[in-house]
């Protein structure tokens, strides 16, 4: 979403890597494991330049460069707001009550 707008994210492959940055928002996601959920344990030859041609069309879907998707040596990292997703705040009111229950 951009603006308030939902952005359609074209292509299935996309939206699994999509989902596993957003799952781990504001943590490194390893090539590896991406390249294992995008082609479910079975990947072709070449899956690992071909998951950076999905990234980099990813990158340009959701903004360009404003887009907080970020490349490190052992994988990608999508930075987000605390807020800004509804598991962020779902995580957060789960500790919450973990710690109420161990108290």
């Amino acid at each position: 979403m951009r603006d308030g707008v939902v952005l359609p994210v074209p292509g299935a492959k996309q939206r699994t890597v999509l989902t596993c940055l957003l799952l781990e928002a504001n943590r490194t996601v390893p090539v590896d494991m991406l390249v294992d959920r995008v082609w479910d344990g079975r990947p072709p030859e070449g899956a690992r330049n071909t998951l950076q041609n999905h990234v980099l069309r990813l990158r340009r879907t959701l903004g360009g460069q404003s887009v907080p998707l970020r490349s490190c040596p052992q994988g990608y990292v999508l930075e987000t707001a605390g807020e800004t997703l509804g598991l962020a705040r779902f995580d957060d009111l789960v500790r919450q009550a973990r710690a109420c229950l161990g108290a």
